[in-house]
C-alpha cells in the first residue's frame, strides 16, 4: 500500500504518531509529524501501514448505528451482497478496493468498496456545484462529498454511518435503491437508531465508562430555547458539582459532551476521548479515534440499549475507571 502523507497526517492523532515512534525508540524529532512519519514509514512500513489503516475511516467522526430487521435474506451475506453489487452496477470480477468514480450529482452513489473482515465499507460520493475564484475570473467546480457506511450482516444486520444523523435518511434511500434488483421489485428497509439514547441510558453509559461530563445542553426556562454549559478548567465531571446538578434539575437534555481516559493494555497507548450524545438522535466523536476506540464505546452503547449484562472483556480493560474495572 502507498501511504500519502498527508492523508496519514489528517487521520492519525499526533499522540498516537508519538507513541508508536517511541515505542519503537526510532531516532527522530519527536514535536513534527512529518518527521515522525517519514522515520517510521523508513523504518517500519508495515507497521505504518497497520496505523493508518486504524484510523483510515475513523477519526473525528460521527458514528451512527442503525438496527435491520427486514434486510433482504438473499442479499444478507458478504458474496451474495458483493455479486448483486457487480450485477447491478454492471461492474468486472475486481469490485473490492478499486473506485467506481461515477458521475458526481447532489444523489449519493456508491464509489468505492472494501472488505473490513467482519463488515463491508462503502464509500458514497456526492456533491454540489459552488463558484470559486480563478485568478480575476469566477467558475463554477462540483465539490464531492465523501462518506462512509459499514454493513455487518446477520440476524439482525447492523448499518452504520459514519455521519451526520440528519443525513441519515439520504443514505437510507441510496441503500435501498442499490439493494433494489428494479424499480417494480424495490427494497424497504426499516431502520432502527441503536445510538439514539434516552436520558436514562445515556447515564448508564457514562456510568460504565467512568465518563466525565463536560459539557451539555439543556432546556431553556419554559422549555423555550436552550442552555449551554461548559466546565470550567479543572473540572472533570459537571455531575459531581451541585452547582451545575441545581442549574440543570428539571430540565430536559437535548446533548452531552463526555470524555474518558482510554487506554490499551496490549501498546500501552492512552489518550482521552471525546464524545457527544444527541438526545435527538446521533453520536459523534469529538476527537480523533481509531476503529478499536469506536468498536469499544459502541460495544457499550449496545449492550445498554439492548438490556444486556455482559460487556465485552475489551470493554472492560480498555477504559480506565480510576479504581477498577468496569463491570
Amino acid at each position: 500500500m502507498i501511504i500519502n502523507e498527508l492523508e496519514f497526517l489528517n487521520a492519525v492523532p499526533a499522540d498516537r504518531l508519538r507513541h508508536t515512534v517511541e515505542k519503537e525508540e526510532l531516532e527522530c524529532g519527536k514535536l513534527k509529524s512529518a518527521e515522525m512519519f517519514e522515520e517510521l514509514l523508513r523504518v517500519k512500513p508495515t507497521l505504518t501501514e497497520d496505523l493508518f489503516l486504524q484510523y483510515k475511516y475513523a477519526g473525528k467522526t460521527a458514528v451512527n448505528i442503525f438496527e435491520n430487521t427486514d434486510f433482504p435474506e438473499a442479499l444478507n451475506d458478504k458474496s451474495d451482497f458483493l455479486l448483486h453489487i457487480k450485477r447491478k452496477l454492471v461492474l468486472g470480477t475486481a469490485i473490492v478496493g478499486r473506485q467506481f468514480r461515477p458521475e458526481i450529482t447532489d444523489s449519493p452513489q456508491l464509489n468505492f468498496i472494501d472488505d473490513l473482515g467482519d463488515a463491508l465499507l462503502l464509500q458514497w460520493v456526492s456533491g454540489e456545484k459552488k463558484l470559486a475564484w480563478d485568478g480575476y475570473e469566477t467558475i463554477e467546480r462540483m465539490h464531492p462529498n465523501f462518506e462512509y457506511m459499514m454493513i455487518r450482516f446477520g440476524s439482525p444486520t447492523f448499518v452504520e454511518l459514519r455521519c451526520g444523523y440528519s443525513m441519515h435518511k439520504k443514505y437510507k434511500n441510496s441503500l435501498e435503491e442499490l439493494l433494489s434488483v428494479s424499480a417494480d421489485e424495490s427494497v424497504s428497509l426499516n431502520w432502527l437508531p441503536v445510538t439514539k439514547v434516552t436520558e436514562k441510558e445515556a447515564e448508564e453509559i457514562s456510568n460504565r465508562l467512568n465518563a466525565g461530563l463536560i459539557e451539555s445542553e439543556v432546556t431553556g426556562d419554559g422549555c423555550i430555547g436552550r442552555l449551554s454549559l461548559c466546565a470550567a478548567p479543572g473540572i472533570d465531571d459537571l455531575k459531581k458539582e451541585n452547582q451545575y446538578n441545581e442549574m440543570v434539575a428539571g430540565r430536559q437534555y437535548l446533548a452531552q459532551v463526555f470524555t474518558i481516559n482510554y487506554r490499551e493494555e496490549d501498546t500501552g497507548y492512552s489518550t482521552l476521548v471525546k464524545f457527544k450524545i444527541n438526545h435527538k438522535g446521533g453520536f459523534e466523536f469529538k476527537s480523533k479515534v481509531s476503529e478499536r476506540i469506536i468498536r469499544n464505546i459502541l460495544d457499550v452503547f449496545i449492550d445498554v440499549r439492548y438490556g444486556g449484562n455482559s460487556v465485552s472483556s475489551t470493554i472492560m480493560t480498555e477504559v480506565e475507571t480510576g479504581e477498577e474495572a468496569v463491570s
